[in-house]
């Protein structure tokens, strides 16, 4: 069940694909930029500890990002994993955000769609030979998703 407290582990990433192979491949892919995404992670603000979702029943939530309130309301589907969050909070106006919520026992990835950073990613690695690798590994995924990965406490 979504609902909860939820604080933040590590970044979280999705790469998807309609082949069994690729998807292999995935988890050796995702760890290198898992690594470098958590650099940039803590350079904003967002570790262990200091970022957490609380999901309520009624469908409202609050996070707290650093020293960064929000809330809002959010609608979820545990058959799609289809999530959507509505940011109330002025503060950073994040209107509307819809991505998927991954939920594994008391672990939460709540993640969102990248496609254009994979097109673009594409487009330079035609250009710079040393993003050969990283696009090759692009171009074998249909999608990938970037976000966060949570803890239930």
């Amino acid at each position: 069940m979504l609902p909860g407290t939820w604080s933040y582990s590590e970044p979280a990433i999705k790469l998807v694909s309609d082949n069994a192979l690729t998807d292999a491949l995935a988890s050796s892919a995702t760890s290198s930029v898992e690594t470098k995404l958590e650099k940039v992670y803590k350079a904003v603000g967002i570790k262990s500890g200091s970022c957490m979702y609380v999901f309520n029943a009624d469908k409202s939530f609050t996070a707290q990002m650093g020293k960064h309130s929000l809330s809002g309301t959010y609608t979820y589907d545990a058959a799609t994993h289809a999530i959507e969050l509505k940011y109330s909070t002025k503060l950073l106006n994040l209107g509307t955000m819809k991505g998927y919520a991954y939920l594994d026992g008391d672990s939460l990835d709540l993640v969102f769609d990248c496609s254009k950073l994979m097109t673009f990613l594409s487009k330079l690695g035609s250009k710079v030979s040393a993003l050969n690798g990283i696009t090759k590994i692009v171009n074998s995924f249909n999608g990938m998703m970037v976000g966060f990965e949570f803890d239930r406490k």
